[in-house]
């Protein structure tokens, strides 16, 4: 789907905008802008939106498992309690980091499977002396802005700076379809600091403080300021 096309301007962009508003509760005004997000995505092809959702649900998990930090030590280790404590500490960071390696691969093998595929093909096709390639795969809308999106969304969960994050706000991330078929690849706390700013705004002043992220209060202390509302609200 096209930004400057019939059905985007005169359909689909109403519609997601008439839910925006309409919408009371944070959660179905999340899961609203995910099935846009997907149906836009989607247009072009099912089987792009597939590999997308597929993409999502390998990084998801990864994040998950270098959330939680697993491949504790359990077993016992001779020593003192804080010698156990820095050789368990040593052995998470290793699992972590192996984990970390493991879902960057995986996306780097998607990413140039598409990219190189047709490529080997024409090449191995020539070598048989066949005019044309034996198979040729379209490349996915996207698919280098949302594996380098979520490859760098792995990077800062290793690093500590994602902070809690749920599955319905990681596909938003995601998929959001402003950006999600052509770029930039933005920030996940940025990014999700701006989708609560939008919410928030939607919902007047009095849910500014229901933001917890410090980016976002900056930004949200900025537009009170520019409205004329409170720019310090409670739990600032």
């Amino acid at each position: 789907m096209l930004f400057q096309s019939y059905i985007f301007i005169l359909l689909f962009f109403p519609l997601c905008l008439l839910g925006f508003w309409g919408l009371k509760r944070q959660k179905l005004l999340q899961l609203w802008l995910i099935a846009f997000s997907l149906w836009f995505y989607g247009a072009a092809s099912p089987y792009y939106l597939l590999l997308l959702l597929g993409s999502i649900a390998w990084n998801y998990a990864f994040f998950r498992a270098i959330e939680r930090g697993i491949g504790r030590v359990t077993e016992r280790v001779s020593g003192s309690a804080m010698e156990r404590a820095e050789h368990g500490m040593e052995r998470d960071s290793s699992r972590k980091r192996l984990l970390l390696g493991i879902g960057i691969a995986g996306n780097l093998a998607l990413l140039c499977f598409f990219k190189y595929f047709n490529a080997i093909s024409a090449g191995w096709s020539q070598m048989k002396g066949l005019e044309d390639p034996i198979l040729q795969l379209a490349l996915p809308l996207g698919i280098s802005f949302f594996t380098f999106q979520q490859i760098g969304f792995l990077a800062d969960a290793y690093k500590g700076e994602v902070g809690a994050c749920s599955l319905r706000e990681y596909v938003l991330f995601v998929s959001f379809f402003p950006y999600v078929s052509s770029g930039p690849i933005v920030n996940a706390q940025e990014m999700l600091s701006l989708i609560h700013i939008c919410i928030c705004l939607r919902w007047g002043c009095q849910k500014r403080c229901c933001l917890r992220i410090p980016s976002a209060r900056r930004w949200m202390q900025a537009m009170a300021m520019w409205q004329g509302c409170p720019a310090r609200m409670p739990g600032w």
